[in-house]
Order: structure tokens, then C-alpha cells, then sequence
């Protein structure tokens, strides 16, 4: 049978983290958005940092890995902005689904 799939394909690709530069392989769909280029302990630290420091720190490691693009910094920073909301409130569900549990 011809035409389009649909289908999502996953595979172990290989990156260059976009702030720190470090090397590491991550399990993606064929769609590869540049957050999911940020190494997870790049990522960790930057969901400790309020908004102000987030920005500032991801500002200075771009400039450092020479990129200067507003437009794609202004991107990244809205897109890990809302990975650290979606983080805080799996953490916020993880442990009121834990309190319940003890409750129970």
C-alpha cells in the first residue's frame, strides 16, 4: 500500500547540548524540537532558577556557543518556561497522589 504514514518514529539520536555543549543521546520522535537539545542536567538547573536568573543564565550560554538570534533565543526560553510549569505541577500531583495515599 503507497500514501502517507502517519506514524511517529522514535530513535536514540544524538545531541550537542545547546547551553553547555555536552554531548548525549536522547530517545525523540522525528520531530525534534530544540528544547529536547538541552542536556538534562542543563534542564534541572534551569528549573531551580526563577525567571530573571533563567533568562540571564540561558542568554550567556548562547552568546558563549556564538549564537545570537533573539528570535530563537526568545523560543527556547518560552519553551523551557513552560517545561519548568509542566514540572512544577507533575511535582505538585506526585505528592498529593503520595499525601493520599498515606491518607488512605
Amino acid at each position: 500500500m503507497t500514501g502517507l504514514s502517519l506514524g511517529i518514529c522514535m530513535a536514540n539520536r544524538e545531541f550537542d547540548c545547546l547551553l553547555c555543549g555536552r554531548h548525549f543521546s536522547r530517545l525523540t520522535a522525528d520531530a525534534i524540537f530544540f528544547v529536547e537539545q538541552i542536556c538534562d542536567e542543563c534542564l534541572e538547573e534551569l528549573w531551580q532558577l526563577n525567571e530573571e536568573a533563567r533568562q540571564e543564565h540561558v542568554s550567556q550560554q548562547l552568546t558563549k556557543r556564538g549564537i545570537q538570534d533573539e528570535g530563537f533565543k526568545n523560543g527556547l526560553l518560552e519553551a523551557i518556561s513552560r517545561m519548568a510549569e509542566q514540572k512544577q505541577s507533575l511535582d505538585t500531583l506526585t505528592k498529593l497522589s503520595g499525601e493520599r495515599k498515606r491518607q488512605e
